[in-house]
């Protein structure tokens, strides 16, 4: 940036670690958030600050942003922990349309995926007591249910070789 002094020195911060950084908007730092995720400690962050900070960026940006996000992460990056944490903190914030309901449907991609769910959901929303899940979002249920509709009997087997199911 030779020429517009301005610019180079107005979008500057300082990051975590102290140093030099560019300010980002808050969709660019969600995305940066999702696509770094990992549930452990890292060196300047721990793992609690972490999903505070990702929440407070859920927040920031618009359900549909993060409805966009959760379904890329999964069917894209193919992870597994950071999309669920969007759909559970995406269904406390918008309700309403189906967004919710789509999303969940897009995020769930194996059966086992929807008592991950169910259980991010509960320690999200710091459930206890005996009705954990009571007064679940109606969006949630609903994407849930179209989710589950879409396995049966032979789908997420442990992979065999084809060979092999030919066989048998």
């Amino acid at each position: 940036m030779k020429f517009n002094l301005l610019s180079k020195l107005k979008n500057q911060t300082i990051n975590h670690e102290g140093a030099n950084a560019f300010t980002l908007s808050p969709e660019m730092e969600l995305y940066t958030a999702v696509v770094t995720w990992s549930l452990n400690d890292s060196s300047y962050e721990k793992d609690e600050a972490r999903l505070t900070r990702l929440r407070q960026l859920i927040y920031a940006c618009k359900p549909e942003f993060v409805g966009k996000l959760a379904v890329y992460a999964r069917t894209k990056m193919y992870m597994r922990s950071v999309p669920l944490v969007l759909v559970s903190e995406l269904a406390n914030l918008h309700s309403g349309d189906s967004l919710v309901a789509r999303v969940t449907d897009g995020v769930i991609g194996r059966a086992d995926e929807i008592t991950e769910l169910l259980a991010c959901y509960e320690l999200m929303n710091k459930r206890t007591g005996t009705k954990k899940l009571n007064r679940l979002s109606k969006q949630l249920q609903k994407g849930l249910s179209t989710a589950f509709n879409r396995f049966d009997e032979y789908r997420d087997l442990p992979s065999v070789s084809t060979a092999y199911c030919i066989r048998l």
